[in-house]
């Protein structure tokens, strides 16, 4: 496959991967080591089976920037849906069964007896625990806002975030953008903030220099989390929320803020103040962009009152509010 791109043969490589689709199931680690040889040197909308590629990958090793070249291989409104939205169940099987649904025997004698010992994760299936962010945003991309939240179970809790495997996080980082209407970077500095981490969280690319295909002048320029934002924002265009959920949903984001902000504050988890503080931020930033400044300010005092005596936690809201 290297051999193949660097010969500038896309094709040939193209040919390579549907070999590989005799040997290796779905779900194999091969499949993200094959996209990173191709798609990282030629957009996925200019290859042939681009889709494919980008597909298996993503459900292989579950990343932002593997979701952002998935949306972004289609040049097909219907096609792009129909592949997110089996994306989205697939990912979200793996969180109901906590393991990826492929076969018992991923692959035959031919793929074992093709890699050694050394690259034996190739024929099984990735362990990863980031299905259910990553489901969350697949659904949303698809406007499907309540099989989003359904992936957010009792046992989901308010801390433990930073672990990158929450669907509560995740639901929590769409939201802004979701009711708002805007990329997370016209929100504000809060909401840009728990956007990023959520777009980025196993992408080896962060914020660096754009993917394949890039051109100074439009939207392929700007980094990951900002293009999945802008995805995001093109979704709620074409699947605009009835009417009346938008002040469910903003209530839904200050609860879950407050419960974060008790869970951390109340044992004192001195560290993750700022994270708690900037949850309240992202509420209040969202709650503004909606309209709505006045549900944002009572957010806040609420949160003020409740904790008059934790000085550093009251400084961190300070610093971002």
């Amino acid at each position: 496959m290297r051999a193949a791109v660097r010969q500038g043969d896309p094709d040939q490589a193209a040919a390579i991967w549907r070999e590989a689709l005799q040997h290796f199931p779905r779900g194999a680690g091969i499949w993200p080591a094959l996209a990173d040889s191709i798609l990282t040197a030629y957009p996925a909308h200019r290859v042939l089976n681009g889709e494919a590629i980008a597909f298996e990958a993503l459900l292989a090793n579950p990343a932002g920037h593997r979701l952002l070249t998935l949306h972004e291989a289609f040049t097909e409104a219907e096609r792009r849906e129909q592949g997110l939205r089996e994306a989205a169940l697939w990912l979200s099987e793996a969180v109901r069964t906590g393991k990826a649904p492929v076969p018992a025997a991923l692959a035959g004698p031919a793929a074992h007896a093709a890699v050694s010992d050394h690259d034996r994760d190739l024929t099984t299936p990735s362990r990863f625990e980031r299905w259910a962010p990553l489901a969350v945003m697949a659904w949303w991309l698809v406007g499907e806002g309540p099989r989003a939240k359904a992936l957010v179970s009792a046992r989901d809790q308010a801390v433990g975030w930073s672990l990158g495997d929450s669907p509560r996080w995740a639901l929590f980082a769409c939201l802004p953008t979701v009711l708002t209407g805007r990329p997370a970077s016209a929100i504000g500095p809060a909401s840009q903030a728990v956007w990023q981490q959520l777009a980025n969280a196993g992408s080896r690319y962060l914020d660096e220099s754009p993917l394949a295909g890039a051109s100074s002048h439009d939207r392929a320029a700007l980094p990951v989390a900002d293009r999945l934002s802008h995805a995001l924002v093109d979704a709620g265009q074409r699947y605009p929320l009835p009417i009346e959920e938008p002040p469910a949903w903003l209530e839904w984001l200050c609860d879950t803020a407050t419960e974060r902000c008790h869970a951390i504050v109340s044992n004192r988890h001195r560290k993750a103040y700022d994270r708690a503080a900037t949850c309240v931020a992202v509420c209040v930033e969202t709650a503004s962009a909606m309209g709505r400044a006045a549900v944002g300010r009572a957010l806040l005092s609420r949160v003020r009152q409740r904790y008059p005596r934790h000085t550093a936690f009251q400084r961190a809201l300070d610093d971002v509010t």
